[in-house]
């Protein structure tokens, strides 16, 4: 399904209801960025990258809702430029930045039924971050992450799990940094 198209979603979440009795969780993780400084980003590429990244996660979200169990855990999949911004990637800030807080309105709405919750990755060695770090600085992850390196993807995916599991069955509203100590240099 196409994830910036409503009507796309509504079909592709009522396919899966036609095969599931409901779900346990639910991780909206889709992500497209561009690097372009700010006077680059045309309209066209601002709507498309704030579309897949934060309209794609509400318009899921909200379809899928029903087909959510009692005790679910929803994870939307942010990023540490939510919190510290990004040069040439401003619109993907900007959408994680939405992101998060739509995870606050969400879990607000739908508690106390359904948990949502945020994990909020720094650079993490998958397509999208190698083509980001292709252009970073050569010694970004020294300088700009206290442990030093990248995450790799199963770093991520295993708090991805765990925030979504009933392990966390007492959190709701948050959002968990896993970005290698970036927010703190």
């Amino acid at each position: 399904m196409d994830i910036t198209e409503p009507a796309s979603v509504r079909e592709g979440v009522r396919r899966v209801a036609s095969k599931i009795t409901g779900l346990d969780a639910l991780v909206l993780c889709a992500g497209k960025n561009r690097i372009s400084s700010m006077a680059e980003i045309t309209p066209e590429e601002w709507n498309r990258v704030i579309s897949v990244n934060l309209n794609g996660a509400f318009y899921v979200l909200q379809a899928a809702t029903p087909l959510l169990n009692d005790g679910a855990g929803v994870v939307m999949v942010a990023s540490v430029a939510a919190d510290t911004g990004a040069p040439r990637h401003a619109h993907y800030a900007a959408a994680k930045a939405g992101m998060i807080n739509l995870a606050k309105s969400a879990a607000r709405d739908l508690a106390p039924r359904i948990r949502v919750n945020c994990v909020s990755p720094g650079v993490t060695l998958t397509p999208m971050g190698r083509a980001t770090m292709e252009r970073a600085d050569e010694d970004y992850a020294k300088r700009k992450l206290l442990l030093g390196r990248f995450a790799e993807p199963e770093e991520i995916a295993r708090w991805i799990v765990l925030v979504a599991s009933p392990m966390n069955s007492f959190m709701t509203g948050a959002t968990i940094d896993v970005n290698g100590g970036r927010t703190l240099r």
